[in-house]
């Protein structure tokens, strides 16, 4: 009996271990808060969002709030735009798109429910800056990434 007890106490600490290590979080040059910094449209146009976000801001200030932004983690991307409400000289709410995300390699597949997007990621400028090359329709969107100054006292 005790040798059962043995065991089965050794087999019952050997699992609290193991559920108690923590989960890797996946070595990503993509995680963390990134800002857009060019968005080619349908037509193969460069929109360049501080160009635009500046020429609407001279017109109708309001439209500071203006912002598109991306977040990943290691389970979800999220896509933000705040665009102008041309109606009330204002923003429109947020616009958000989650995705969860795998790569494999420069190949990274973004899922939402049944919409899949393959893109092609690059990485330069020490991995700040990333470029998305959509698999589907070769449109391209680069991102910087937003760096947080730390202050030390």
């Amino acid at each position: 009996m005790k040798k059962h007890l043995s065991l089965g106490s050794l087999l019952f600490f050997a699992l609290i271990i193991l559920s108690c290590q923590k989960e890797e979080v996946p070595d990503d040059p993509l995680l963390g808060q990134w800002q857009n910094v060019s968005t080619q449209d349908d037509k193969g146009n460069t929109i360049v969002w501080e160009e635009i976000k500046s020429t609407l801001v001279a017109l109708i200030p309001e439209y500071s709030c203006m912002d598109f932004t991306c977040s990943v983690n290691k389970n979800t991307v999220t896509v933000s735009y705040t665009g102008p409400n041309q109606n009330a000289n204002s923003c429109n709410t947020p616009s958000l798109s989650i995705y969860t995300w795998s790569a494999e390699g420069s190949n990274y597949t973004f899922i939402q429910g049944t919409n899949v997007v393959k893109y092609t990621i690059s990485f330069s400028n020490n991995d700040n800056r990333m470029t998305w090359t959509d698999q589907t329709n070769n449109s391209v969107t680069v991102w910087d990434r937003i760096v947080t100054e730390s202050t030390t006292e």
